[in-house]
């Protein structure tokens, strides 16, 4: 009887786990790609997938400002590579300050939208957060993102009280050769924002496979 409890205790942990974790709506696989510069977290899920268009303009005599905006039809929130939602009337914009020596300074990342979600739907803003570390190699752009706040459906959706934790954002450019310090420089690109899975989340994963190893031992 103990077993047949711990069995039926394991599968309703995993199924609650599944339904937390997978509630989104089918789409094509999207796999996040194997990104990763020196100091800037690597991409993963859940992220917002946007199609972006980055242009750098003169910042009066203090430098230069990248602003990066949304382009495309591939606005997307993943909550897993085959769960993702729709964003309506999405809006993503990037702000990154450089000096005249094309040093990051600072920098802000908003996106705005509406997504219909079985968690509730969330308009207005869905995520903010300031830009920390940068890297770049060229094509590939990446900040550590830090204050992230996120629009309370997104939370509940990822099984959690807040996106307060730090992440990343990776802008993967068409354009080789990104120049901060152009003001002629445009170019288009993807941007994969990635949102921090509250702590919560993986405690939860943690019992659960701390249950099943004990399920495991008692059958033995």
């Amino acid at each position: 009887m103990k077993r047949f409890i711990s069995k039926i205790t394991v599968s309703l942990l995993s199924a609650l786990l599944l339904a937390t974790v997978a509630n989104g709506n089918a789409y094509a696989e999207f796999v996040v790609p194997t990104i990763k510069l020196p100091g800037i977290v690597q991409a993963s899920y859940p992220n917002f997938e946007h199609s972006v268009k980055l242009k750098v303009l003169q910042n009066g005599k203090q430098g230069y400002r990248v602003k990066i905006k949304k382009k495309g039809k591939n606005k997307l929130f993943n909550l897993s590579s085959s769960d993702s939602y729709d964003i309506k009337g999405g809006n993503y914009k990037l702000i990154a300050n450089f000096d005249t020596s094309g040093n990051f300074l600072d920098g802000t990342l908003q996106i705005k939208g509406k997504v219909k979600t079985e968690a509730g739907t969330a308009k207005g803003v869905l995520m903010t957060a300031t830009l920390g570390d940068f890297a770049f190699d060229g094509t590939l752009l990446g900040w550590n993102t830090h204050n992230i706040v996120c629009n309370d459906i997104i939370n509940d959706l990822v099984g959690g009280d807040g996106c307060t934790q730090n992440e990343s954002v990776y802008i993967d450019l068409e354009k080789s050769g990104f120049d901060p310090t152009s003001k002629g420089f445009n170019s288009k690109g993807l941007s994969i924002a990635s949102v921090p899975v509250p702590a919560a989340v993986w405690l939860f994963g943690s019992g659960l496979f701390a249950l099943a190893g004990i399920a495991r031992r008692r059958k033995f």
